[in-house]
């Protein structure tokens, strides 16, 4: 099988009293891993979440390897990987840096190839486990971060 458990890591979840106090902790969290050239999956409840993180970061000065993806962009889930890996790799397929994307709209089977999956959205147990299962798929290891607010 592709998927497997065994190499996904689930940290424990963290809760927040405050979104800002989430909001903090998840941007300290990206840049570290981002400066580690991993790759970041953050999976948000619904195309409103990943505007509303869009523009929360508009004036951080993020690197332009960071992709948020919505329904309404008119792209498919592989485009996006590909877009992601051709930010992450130089010609030769080496990895010369971390990607990060925020996503609401991954489909089971979706493979983003991806180190950290970072939910941020507290739901059941199956949802949690789909898009904790991003990671941690054909061979690879992959952690799994939960920052919930109240």
């Amino acid at each position: 099988p592709t998927n497997k458990p065994t190499l996904r890591e689930w940290q424990p979840p963290q809760l927040f009293d405050k979104d800002e106090e989430r909001d903090q902790k998840l941007l300290v969290l990206v840049q570290g891993l981002l400066q580690e050239k991993q790759s970041i999956l953050i999976v948000c409840q619904d195309d409103a979440a990943v505007k509303a993180l869009q523009q929360k970061w508009s004036n951080l000065g993020f690197p332009d390897n960071v992709i948020f993806y919505t329904n309404d962009s008119n792209r498919t889930s592989e485009d996006i990987f590909e877009q992601k890996r051709q930010k992450e790799r130089n010609a030769k397929g080496e990895k010369i840096a971390g990607s990060l994307v925020v996503a609401s709209c991954l489909s089971r089977g979706d493979n983003p190839d991806v180190d950290h999956v970072i939910i941020l959205d507290l739901t059941d147990e199956n949802d949690i486990g789909q898009k904790g299962g991003r990671v941690g798929r054909f061979g690879k290891k992959g952690t799994v971060h939960q920052l919930y607010s109240k």
